[in-house]
């Protein structure tokens, strides 16, 4: 989904254009989850270029929890919204793998040059598809590494460096990756 933005939060539809029209004069389209399983649906499907999770409550921590443990993470940039001068929950935030977090408040305009700044310094996504090399095979939607019939048994971890490293075509691969 270039060009889209998934926003997890239970605003008003009144906050939502506000915010929409925010990110880049209204140029990304924005998608609205308002739970942790209709934003994994979104998300498994054509990832979004960036998530914007609002973690004041339980659902965006437990959303941040369920990307990281899973093949979704590192497919796009995460920007967690906290509560006002919440440093224990940008803390959490970035622990649990959001790219950014900010405090509220903050404004529509900080929030789309922020988006804006991860999308620039953000390593190009690693591809939906399998990648098949040899008999090893890496399937990063379904969380599936397989050599021939057998399946690897991988961590979440262990899965995404297999796939960066696979993916670069003899490149070096940073450690950031």
């Amino acid at each position: 989904m270039s060009g889209t933005v998934l926003l997890v939060a239970s605003w008003s539809p009144d906050e939502v254009r506000t915010f929409s029209a925010c990110l880049d004069g209204g140029q990304r389209s924005v998608v609205i989850a308002k739970d942790v399983q209709s934003a994994l649906g979104v998300l498994t499907g054509a990832p979004p270029e960036a998530v914007i999770c609002d973690t004041e409550g339980q659902m965006g921590l437990d959303l941040l929890r369920a990307i990281a443990t899973s093949a979704l993470h590192g497919r796009f940039a995460v920007l967690a919204l906290t509560g006002p001068d919440d440093l224990v929950g940008r803390v959490v935030a970035l622990e649990l793998g959001a790219d950014d977090a900010v405090s509220r408040p903050w404004s529509g305009r900080e929030i789309a040059l922020r988006v804006r700044a991860m999308l620039r310094r953000s390593p190009e996504r690693p591809a939906v598809g399998a990648v098949r090399i040899g008999r090893l095979e890496i399937d990063p939607a379904a969380a599936r590494v397989s050599v021939g019939s057998s399946d690897l048994h991988l961590s979440a971890l262990e899965r995404r460096l297999l796939l960066a490293i696979a993916t670069r075509g003899g490149s070096v691969v940073a450690r950031e990756t």
